[in-house]
């Protein structure tokens, strides 16, 4: 593995999540986000301007 993130607070998943089930909905959550950011990529849902902004993904409204 590459541990290219240098903050001194950065730790691998599984030092943070141990318990199977806590990883399960973990990588859940992840998919969900992972398909609602293709979706407003996409075009296919509306995405709040706010989000934008706090990602950083809009310079001027």
């Amino acid at each position: 593995m590459d541990d290219s993130f240098e903050s001194p607070n950065a730790k691998y998943i599984h030092e943070i999540y141990s318990d199977k089930n806590e990883l399960e909905m973990l990588e859940a959550d992840f998919v969900n986000i992972a398909d609602s950011i293709d979706n407003w990529l996409e075009g296919n849902e509306k995405i709040d301007p706010d989000i934008c902004r706090y990602m950083g993904m809009l310079g001027r409204m």
